[in-house]
């Protein structure tokens, strides 16, 4: 606690020194202006306005100006009432008046003549036509966020429900307008609290805001006002504040399996409901604030919420085992003879017994498998499979999840001039153990798993001061501190039964068997940022300016630390003495795939080790590498920002707004030195600095051009330096106008109506964007230095046999398994390897940016309903990504020539009874191939016109020939395969280059964060908007929205746009209905009490979601059917087996699917060019390769993309709520919700085209167990809450 008092101490102390208006953060207050005319029209100067807060009664007053205007520049959100005095003159009296936060609204005030003591009351309500700003915005107020079903209290997730907010999947995913999740800048009263360290977790609040905590929450979409903060768009959240009232309620969200529907997929496998238990309950209260010898009541306020969310649930997991036999050393294949499939064993411990190789079972590998099968029997499920030594096994393990969320509000006015606010939010996250990433115990009762353990923080104060009638001031400070703590409860000890290490099982039949490990090491986090700023509006005349400026920091720290090492077990073909066991002659008629198995499962029986790894990481403090240590790397960035801006009412039905931003981005710079760098020398490697496709400064797509450095170097990245160059020119802007027309007559008039029904609103922006600081770390922070390979294998690591020791290494040879002696520190600068990454920043990298344009009409229908027609669009622009510079020469080498070559090979040879090779044999059709020549057996071109040297068994090899089939060619994958660390010492010698294939052979990949990204969007988007009126609330809109993205196809092409997958279509809607039954309502104003508690204050709500998904397929060709055609099949086909009682569901008819697997099962060795499986035919898809054209790069061959709409996700919330009323003033609610009402199944769609059974193959359906707690199927809940 004491750390938060100096926290909130040292905070309070910079505002109170902050002399002037020097930084900014958008304002969670609103507005008010309006016109005094009388009844002819004419403008009325002077007359007193007040204005009243209803909640806390608080007063500002101030005079109509000579066009009869006034205006409060900032006001709190809240309901006001209006009153308007003027001698002669009736008074007027506006009640209800509803401001919410960041939306201007507008009054007009018609004085009709008559004395003062008369009045004339309206009653005005929230607005429903915007007619102040060009400016997109949707609210959501408490009303709203309480009173809706909705599936989760994370009131973030309930934004969903708003136009122009789409998602594919959970909420945490969800794009605004099309944009990326980077664009989004989410604050809690004016303080940042998103997602600050993950670039693509957008749509992610640090501290989760709670429903009963939040007054109100507003999305701006599009056009954004300058004085909005950092971002394209914003999602502003306002904490509740008390009033003069004491308000209060306490509450329980209860979920239960009970109440649930299962999971389809649960239910077709005989699987029990996933057991997702939500406990949510706590209270909220909020009032003066009263205490002994002080009464605060129109002074002083404070509200408080408290929230615990205990969530026991379950998630189901599949695992990899082994059978039975397979643990007795009993190894199962089929066998094929005389077209008849015969399955054959072979006892793997005594053949290899009879050999005079190891045959004795490994002690510790043997004890986890005897535990494994002991786990599997008390609990889940063992599913027999077609693998013949690996079976499946199902569990749903459990986990325990608290969350604790108090929140605390104070307001104080300390003159009547001036007013401080202060929140603070405090968040606890527990999860034992962490289901959200996957480090539950592998199997029931294991030792090792990994927990969650979170605290969020964020605190804001704030001082509003009226420095004259027309000016207000606004000063704000706060931060978001919020250490994760991921898997830190993972000790060495959870590891004893494994022998103290980490054990790594081995692939067996295609399938990795699991082993006891969820995770060996922790990775503690913390992503800190803070913010001051100061906004100051001032009315001036028919203007509305507004000035500010802000200085935010962000600071990262990470952490991670390994337990233990990791050993593989598994069989090393070139060293292992028992690898002659593994022949057709001791396993008649077995495949390639049946040795690897049969060798790896020995292997595992008998504890062969490959490999020892472990990381060495250095030590901030003493600069020296610990095995397995803790490497703590701090990154910082900080921004600055200023704006003015202008709101000009040119006449009462036109306002022009515009205003200029200035955003200083300062790079991101290390705070510790455990970083490494380097130039761009050293990425450019042996292939030198110079002229590249688009300006990329290497000398890219050149082989033999070796003016650059053979070794790269690393120099350590100095605390300070900057990643790259600052963006001092960063200027955004915004500009529209409201115009509200005003026609006499004719149709227009019916359409319009008179000017205070309709408003036409069109804007324009630009604006900057803030990348997340992983940018840096995950760039940067993956070069070496930080930490130190210090694995021990046979290949590119420390010796794992070393000189004097035997082949094989065991597993139970435990004195054989430590660290290797390994360099103490860092020697600066680094020499690069083959096995190393090298990342950069482009040095004159562009501030990603959005221009964003809306164009609509808003028109009232009655006193109570409006809607509105919008475009909305955007073009984002310099968005940073990823370059890989290592890309694949294979036209300048004249490796494409030569493949062509290779497929021709193989033909000839077929064809004159050479067997299935490519290589050159001199047969008729044949040709040398120098290239692969020099890889594969390290000859020089010279030698390459010589068939008797073309002795590699690569050229018959499986995996080599079936890259050159016609219908589905490799040529990246066959360069690949050639450019090994052990065949480029071949080329070498034969005299090819060394960046033959590749711009930097002395580094794995070359990676360079550049400004080449972008998106664009367009939508139409309808949105209707009904108040609480006669009982009845509702919100639909309906989005049309089209997203196009530029793509990287190769760095040696230009930028290409396509069509991005999304949400096209969707339809939302929400209601309330007020039953007008019971006391006090239009039917049974007087009923009996007893009647009353059974028939009355009934009300019902709902939320309903309706949208398809645009589906994508790449590098294919439609055969037999258009597109139109492809999009009617694709449609859910649920199929039982009625001999088995198995269900699958597939996307595809059985005939599309059974030829597009022939389509995608190629074999260049057959006659056909196509498997076993046969050649297809009829309607299909087929990869976008023919025997005429080779395709490399997305949509070649003339194969553009295919683009197809899913089926429609449908969900239906639903609430019943009973309201008891008692001793006046209090009542009990009772609700019941059903989620996903209708129990809609929303499959996840596969559009996967393939050769394996699997293809259109559906496995799953819409859940989210993570983050709104949903397993699939119906969800029942109810609601008990008191309020007093």
């Amino acid at each position: 606690m004491k750390n938060y008092l100096v926290r909130l101490s040292l905070l309070v102390l910079l505002l109170a020194i902050a002399s002037t208006p020097a930084f900014a953060q958008a304002t969670s207050a609103s507005s008010l202006t309006g016109t005094v005319r009388d009844t002819d029209g004419g403008a009325i100067p002077g007359a007193t306005v007040l204005v009243t807060n209803a909640a806390t009664g608080v007063t500002n007053e101030t005079l109509s100006n000579s066009s009869g205007q006034f205006s409060f520049p900032v006001l709190d959100r809240g309901t006001y009432s209006v009153t308007v005095t003027l001698i002669g003159f009736k008074t007027f009296v506006a009640s209800d008046v509803r401001l919410i936060s960041s939306r201007p609204s507008a009054l007009t005030v018609n004085l009709d003549v008559g004395g003062i003591s008369e009045t004339v009351e309206v009653r005005a309500n929230a607005t429903l036509v915007q007619s102040q700003t060009a400016t997109v915005s949707s609210t959501l107020t408490t009303e709203q966020l309480t009173e809706l079903p909705l599936v989760s209290r994370n009131a973030l997730y309930a934004l969903t429900t708003l136009p122009g907010i789409s998602t594919t999947g959970g909420p945490r995913g969800a794009l605004i307008n099309g944009l990326p999740n980077n664009t989004v800048n989410i604050t809690i009263d004016g303080i940042g609290t998103g997602n600050a360290l993950q670039s693509t977790d957008g749509f992610f609040s640090m501290v989760t805001p709670r429903m009963d905590a939040v007054e109100e929450v507003t999305v701006t979409g599009a056009v954004p006002g300058v004085g909005a903060g950092a971002g394209s768009t914003q999602i502003a959240f306002v904490t509740r504040s008390g009033s003069n009232t004491f308000d209060s309620s306490v509450y329980l969200y209860w979920r239960d399996p009970k109440f649930n529907t299962n999971y389809f997929f649960n239910a077709v496998n005989n699987l029990p409901k996933n057991e997702v238990k939500v406990y949510q309950y706590g209270g909220r209260v909020g009032g003066p604030l009263v205490l002994p010898g002080y009464n605060g009541r129109g002074k002083a306020f404070f509200f408080f919420n408290m929230e615990h969310q205990r969530q026991p649930s379950s998630a189901t997991r599949t695992r990899n085992v082994l059978k039975d036999s397979a643990i007795a050393g009993i190894f199962t294949y089929d066998r094929v003879v005389g077209g008849v499939t015969t399955q054959q064993t072979v006892n793997l411990l005594a053949l290899a017994a009879a050999q005079g190789q190891v045959s004795t079972p490994d002690p510790t590998v043997m004890s986890i498998l005897s535990r494994i099968k002991a786990a599997t029997a008390t609990v889940g499920t063992i599913n027999e499979t077609t693998a013949r030594n690996v079976n499946q096994y199902v569990f749903q393990p459990t986990r325990e999840s608290d969350q604790y969320t108090p929140t605390l509000r104070l307001d104080y006015n300390l003159t009547e001039n001036n007013r401080i606010s202060a929140t603070y939010y405090w968040q606890r996250f527990k999860s034992n153990p962490d289901l959200l990433n996957n480090v539950e115990a592998r199997f029931p009762g294991f030792a090792n798993f990994g927990t969650q353990n979170s605290y969020r923080t964020t605190g804001s104060i704030g001082l509003r001061s009226t420095l004259t009638s027309n000016m207000v001031n606004e000063l704000r400070g706060g931060w978001q501190w919020s250490p994760n703590d991921f898997f830190s409860n993972i000790t060495p000890s959870m590891f004893d039964d494994q022998g103290g290490h980490s054990i790594g099982f081995t692939a067996i039949d295609g399938s990795t068997i699991t082993s006891a490990t969820a995770r060996v090491g922790a990775a503690p986090r913390n992503t800190t940022t803070w913010s001051v700023s100061d906004n100051l509006s001032w009315l001036k005349g028919n203007h509305s300016l507004a000035f500010g400026a802000s200085l935010a920091g962000v600071h990262n720290r990470s952490s991670p630390y390994d337990n233990v090492s990791t050993v593989d077990l598994g069989f090393d073909t070139n060293n292992d003495p028992a690898a002659g066991l593994f022949s057709t002659a001791n396993f008649p008629g077995a495949s390639s795939a049946n040795l690897t198995s049969a060798r790896n499962l020995y292997a595992l029986l008998t504890g062969r080790v490959t490999s020892v790894n472990g990381t060495a990481r250095l030590d901030a403090s003493t600069g020296k590498y610990v095995y397995l240590g803790e490497l703590t790397q701090k990154a910082k960035q900080f921004s600055i920002a200023a704006y003015a801006s202008d709101s000009w009412r040119v006449s009462p039905t036109l306002t022009f707004s515009g205003g200029v931003r200035w955003d200083l981005q300062l790079p991101f710079s290390a705070v510790t030195p455990t970083f490494s760098t380097a130039t761009f020398a050293d990425l450019c490697g042996i292939s030198g600095v110079g002229s590249g496709p688009d300006g990329r400064v290497c000398n890219l797509f050149q082989p033999g051009n070796v003016s650059g450095k053979a070794v790269p170097q690393y120099q350590q990245y100095s605390p300070g330096s900057r990643a790259y160059n600052t963006n001092y020119a960063d200027f955004g802007f915004n500009a529209g106008f409201a115009w509200r027309p005003h026609v006499e007559g004719g149709w227009m008039r019916t359409i319009l109506g008179n000017p205070e029904q309709a408003t036409i609103r069109v804007g324009y922006s630009r604006t900057f964007n803030h990348e997340r600081i992983d940018r840096f770390t995950g760039s940067i922070g993956a070069n070496p230095g930080g930490t130190l390979n210090a694995n021990r294998n046979a290949t590119t690591g420390f010796c794992l046999v070393c000189p004097g020791e035997a082949w094989p290494l065991l597993y139970s040879e435990t004195s054989r398994l430590g660290a290797p002696a390994f360099p103490d520190a860092p020697n600066y600068p680094i020499d690069g390897s083959a096995a190393q990454t090298i990342q950069l920043f482009q040095p004159n990298l562009r501030t990603p940016r959005v221009q964003s344009f809306s164009a609509g009409f808003q028109r009232s229908i009655g006193d109570n309903m409006a809607l509105e027609v919008r475009y909305v669009g955007n073009k984002n622009q310099y968005g940073w990504a990823e370059e890989a510079w290592n890309e694949r020469v294979i036209f300048e080498n004249g490796f494409y020539d030569e493949f062509l070559l290779a497929k021709a090979n193989l033909k000839a040879n077929i064809a004159a009874g050479r067997g299935n090779t490519f290589a050159y044999t001199g047969a008729a059709g044949t040709s040398p191939l120098p290239i692969h020549q020099a890889y594969l057996s390290g000859r020089s071109g010279a030698d390459s016109g010589n068939p008797s040297l073309y002795t590699s068994t690569s050229y018959a090899n499986s995996a080599f020939l079936a890259r050159l089939s016609d219908f589905q060619p490799n040529i990246i994958g066959a360069a690949s395969a050639l450019d090994t660390t052990a065949n480029r010492v071949r080329a070498l010698t034969a005299g090819l280059p060394a960046n033959f294939f590749v711009l930097n052979p002395s580094a794995s990949s070359a990676q360079v964060v550049t400004d080449r990204e972008g998106t664009r969007y367009g939508s139409l988007q309808v949105e209707l908007r009904r108040r609480l009126s006669k009982g009845l609330l509702i919100g639909a809109n309906y989005t049309y929205g089209i997203r196009k993205s530029l793509i990287n196809r190769s760095i040696r092409l230009d930028r290409m746009e396509v069509d991005s997958t999304g949400v096209p279509h969707e339809f939302k809607v929400n209601w309330t209905y007020e039953l007008p039954v019971g006391r006090g309502r239009r039917f049974g104003t007087d009923m009996h009490s007893l009647l009353n508690g059974i028939l009355g204050n009934w009300e019902f709500s709902g939320n309903a979601r309706f949208q398809t998904s645009r589906f994508q397929l790449r590098d294919v060709k439609l055969v037999g059917m258009s597109v139109k055609e492809l999009q009617k099949e694709f449609k859910v086909r649920v199929y039982t087996d009625t001999a088995t009682g198995t269900t699958t569901v597939y996307s595809m008819s059985q005939a599309i699917i059974d030829n597009t697997r022939r389509a995608f099962s190629t074999d260049p060795t057959s006659p056909t060019g196509y498997s076993s499986l046969g050649v297809p035919s009829g309607r299909y898809i087929k990869p976008s390769s023919d025997a005429n054209c080779l395709a490399i790069y997305r949509q070649d061959c003339t194969a553009p993309d295919i683009n197809i709409n899913g089926p429609v996700f449908v969900r239906v919330d639903l609430r019943a709520k009973k309201l008891f009323p008692f001793l006046g003033h209090g009542s009990l609610e009772v609700d019941v919700e059903m989620l996903n009402a209708f129990n809609n199944v929303n499959f996840n769609h596969q559009l996967t085209p393939g050769d394996t059974a699997n293809a259109f193959r559906i496995t799953s359906a819409y859940t989210d167990t993570n983050t709104t707690f949903d397993p699939g199927g119906r969800i029942g809940q109810l609601v008990f809450r008191i309020n007093w």
